[in-house]
């Protein structure tokens, strides 16, 4: 069982039910944890993740399916390896538009992102949706630079 509190409490416990069978369990919740809900996320300009390098723009998004999650700020986003080992923080070379991550300078960020990989880009992300207390939505993406 797991029990969150947005943006910071969480706690977790285990319970073993028989079937049809029902239990209580007191769950603690640690004030220290920030709660992450794993989202999925998107390049809106990667078509079938082929992301143009000539785009004029690059942005992220998180998806659910009531719609496109509205971002407030960003926590950190990371150029990281297919197999999670950092590659670069690129926090800095984006920011939040209307709701929506996107690259400061595109062509910038796309020739980083090109010159830092072997034409595959991941990028891990956490940014911070207010109107849900705070949550923390997090997730990878991955596309090809053409």
């Amino acid at each position: 069982m797991t029990a969150e509190i947005p943006p910071s409490e969480w706690g977790e416990e285990s319970v073993s039910l028989s079937p049809g069978g029902a239990s209580a369990v007191s769950i603690v919740l640690h004030s220290d944890k920030e709660v992450f809900e794993e989202t999925p996320l998107v390049v809106a300009e990667a078509d079938a993740g082929l992301l143009p390098a000539a785009s004029p723009s690059l942005t992220l998004k998180f998806l659910t399916p009531e719609g496109t999650v509205r971002i407030d700020r960003i926590s950190e986003i990371e150029m990281v390896e297919a197999d999670g080992r950092l590659v670069e923080d690129v926090t800095r070379l984006f920011s939040v538009a209307d709701g929506a991550i996107v690259a400061v300078d595109a062509a910038k960020v796309i020739r980083l992102l090109q010159a830092r990989s072997d034409g595959c880009v991941v990028l891990r992300v956490d940014a911070v949706d207010d109107t849900k207390d705070g949550i923390i939505h997090a997730s990878e993406v991955e596309s090809f630079i053409q």
